[in-house]
């Protein structure tokens, strides 16, 4: 399996800049379901560090549109 580096979110709100992290982590959704073995080995390891749809979530609330 292919080394896995850092995968970085930037979102930019007016003139604030918020940044997730999650580190060696495959491409897949962090906190998603469960994966099948054949699935990670294609796209790299799994985490629960963070919960994605959570994570946007309390965003979006904290930033409504205007």
């Amino acid at each position: 399996m292919p080394p896995y580096s850092t995968n970085c979110t930037r979102v930019w709100v007016a003139d604030e800049e918020y940044e997730s992290t999650v580190t060696g982590e495959g491409h897949e959704w962090p906190g998603g379901p469960t994966l099948p073995p054949a699935l990670v080995t294609i796209l790299g390891p799994q985490s629960n560090a963070i919960d994605a749809n959570k994570t946007m979530w309390s965003f979006f609330q904290a930033h409504p549109m205007r």
